[in-house]
C-alpha cells in the first residue's frame, strides 16, 4: 500500500487548496516547507525578499513573530491588477489585525537602512 503524500506546512486538503486558489501559490509552499523544516520559523522575525507570503499562513499557521516582505516596485507596476497582495481584501483585513507584524513592502532590497 502506497504511503500518502504529506501535505506541505502541516496544512489540510481545505488550506491547501485555499492558499492556492486565493493566493494563486503553487511551488510557493513546497519551498517554504523546505525552509521550515531546515530552519524552525516559528518565533522568529523574517525577512522575505522577493516576495510576501499571505499574514495568515505564515503567522497563524506557521507561528513566526513577524513577516516582512519586500518586492520592487516595478513589479507590483508590472503585475496591477493581478497583484495578488492588492487584489485579496482578506489579505489586507489580516494585515489590519495583525498590525506590524505582517508588512509588504515595495522597495529595493538596497534601500532599507
Amino acid at each position: 500500500m502506497q504511503q500518502p503524500i504529506p501535505l506541505p506546512l502541516g496544512l489540510n486538503p481545505e488550506q491547501l487548496v485555499h492558499y492556492q486558489q486565493v493566493f494563486n501559490l503553487s511551488y510557493h509552499l513546497n519551498y517554504l516547507e523546505v525552509c521550515r523544516q531546515r530552519i524552525p520559523l516559528q518565533g522568529l522575525d523574517v525577512l522575505e525578499v522577493g516576495g510576501a507570503m499571505p499574514a495568515s499562513l505564515v503567522i497563524d499557521q506557521l507561528g513566526c513573530n513577524s513577516w516582512t516582505g519586500v518586492e520592487d516596485p516595478s513589479c507590483d507596476e508590472e503585475l496591477g491588477e493581478a497583484n495578488q497582495f492588492q487584489r485579496n481584501l482578506s489579505h489586507h483585513d489580516h494585515q489590519q489585525r495583525y498590525g506590524g507584524s505582517n508588512s509588504h513592502l515595495y522597495l529595493n532590497i538596497e534601500e532599507i537602512t
